[in-house]
């Protein structure tokens, strides 16, 4: 779980079981854990090695000022990222925790002021 509010934010591994709590204004979840106490989780070290679709991830620095969002193209003209691959890089970028979001073809970054920055859908359909 990833909890937001005007100047915190907090991340909790599934096995907490963080329920809503007065301070919580957003929060948001998704697949697996990639990233656990600073190391590549069990759950990412353990994933199928040739399974490289497009993945979209977030992480958490321990001293929780840095967010880290990350998108993967895969397929076609992209190589993609494996859990393991993903983990280990978002461990590389300063991630003390991190989960998995969506994946596949509606694997997207919207960015304020830039809009969508990888549009797989209609690269999928060229």
């Amino acid at each position: 779980l990833l909890a937001f509010a005007a100047g915190r934010v907090e991340m909790y591994d599934y096995n907490e079981h963080k329920h809503y709590m007065p301070w919580m204004q957003e929060a948001m979840s998704g697949h697996f854990q990639l990233v656990r106490d600073g190391a590549v989780a069990f759950e990412a070290a353990t994933g199928v090695a040739s399974d490289r679709p497009p993945r979209s991830a977030i992480g958490l620095s321990s001293d929780r000022t840095h967010l880290i969002l990350v998108a993967v193209d895969g397929r076609r003209t992209y190589r993609g990222m494996n859990e393991a691959e993903i983990a280990a890089f978002l461990v590389e970028m300063g991630a003390h925790s991190a989960f998995g979001l969506d994946g596949g073809g509606s694997s997207t970054l919207w960015m304020q002021n830039r809009g969508v920055v990888n549009d797989l859908s209609k690269r999928r359909n060229k």
